[in-house]
């Protein structure tokens, strides 16, 4: 969606040297939703299709290494996402080297996209803020949640957010909320997501970032939480405006696999919730994973290593955040 604005406000204000492109497994949905909107823009749009084995091969590269080094900050796992594809690109010569890149991180935050549906209660608590962030943010391995881990952590989500009250203590909604997304931005939009820009810092690439504009996101902090909340505002302002009806007509299902996966995980999945329970099935469909749109960066671990820790791990960045601890010296994380 935050592409899809950017790429349609630069049509229609005019500009006219303008190319896109998606990467991922081949037949993605997300990449067939760009190509549609790329071409009802008129905009050239290129495809970069990332497999298991080209991933695992750029993981062992020199270049791969000299980025984790530059690309980490000494703050935040480096943000892998898009190295690979725009190397790709380069070596292709699709990408000129006087390519301004733009993307839109990170519109999904500021509109409100991440508000938990937890803390949108009448009188969330203390707790209920703390738990919201652990249990988004602190649960890349589900082994690592104990008592002695958590305790550590909600000291240090305290620090952050300056909350030194009990965790019974009631907040008002939009107090709370805020708590949620002062940490979120502090400590993963500006850290790991933003950061991403890094990887065109490191090809050299000059880069801009519409959404993070200082008014557009001083705009965003200061509307009602019920506004922001699931994006409504920001939603609603994209489909009265339509442009090209790429908005209110618009609505492309983004499936976590591709065909065939989803004929094969699809029944499976509505079978196993019938037969085993919702949770059982969910620890079964996980394995499922490493075919689908993101599971190319399981790819650097190997599969063995995949179906060891799948049950364990939340995504990719889970398996990257272990290999660069060990890689980097930090500590040792045995995979």
């Amino acid at each position: 969606l935050d592409s899809r604005l950017i790429l349609t406000k630069l049509v229609e204000l005019g500009y006219d040297n303008l190319k896109s492109f998606s990467y991922g497994p081949p037949g993605n949905s997300e990449a067939r939703a760009a190509k549609f909107v790329a071409g009802t823009l008129g905009v050239p749009w290129e495809f970069v299709p990332t497999t298991h084995a080209a991933t695992r091969r750029f993981y062992e590269t020199e270049v791969r290494r000299e980025y984790s080094v530059f690309g980490d900050g000494l703050c935040s796992v480096p943000n892998m996402q898009d190295l690979q594809p725009l190397l790709t690109l380069r070596e292709e010569g699709r990408l000129p080297e006087d390519t301004m890149l733009v993307n839109g991180q990170s519109g999904d935050f500021i509109t409100g996209a991440h508000i938990p549906a937890s803390l949108m209660i009448s009188e969330p608590s203390v707790g209920d803020v703390i738990s919201a962030v652990t249990e988004k943010h602190y649960s890349l391995w589900r082994s690592l949640m104990t008592r002695e881990n958590l305790a550590r952590v909600e000291v240090r989500i305290r620090e952050v957010a300056g909350m030194e009250d009990e965790k019974e203590t009631k907040l008002e909604r939009d107090q709370a909320t805020a708590l949620y997304e002062m940490w979120e931005h502090h400590e993963r939009q500006s850290k790991f997501v933003v950061h991403g820009q890094r990887v065109y810092d490191f090809l050299g690439h000059r880069w801009h970032l519409p959404l993070w504009d200082f008014d557009l996101m001083a705009f965003f902090e200061k509307i009602p939480t019920e506004w922001k909340f699931q994006r409504a505002l920001y939603c609603r302002l994209l489909e009265r405006w339509n442009f090209k009806g790429l908005f209110a007509d618009f609505h492309p299902k983004i499936w976590g696999w591709n065909w065939p996966a989803i004929a094969l995980i699809l029944p499976l999945s509505l079978f196993g919730k019938v037969v085993l329970g919702a949770r059982r099935r969910d620890g079964l469909i996980c394995y499922g994973h490493y075919f689908g749109r993101i599971g190319n960066h399981y790819a650097p671990a190997g599969f063995g290593k995949f179906l060891k820790h799948a049950r364990d791990m939340r995504n990719p960045n889970s398996l990257y955040a272990a290999l660069w601890l060990d890689e980097r010296g930090v500590m040792k994380f045995s995979l």
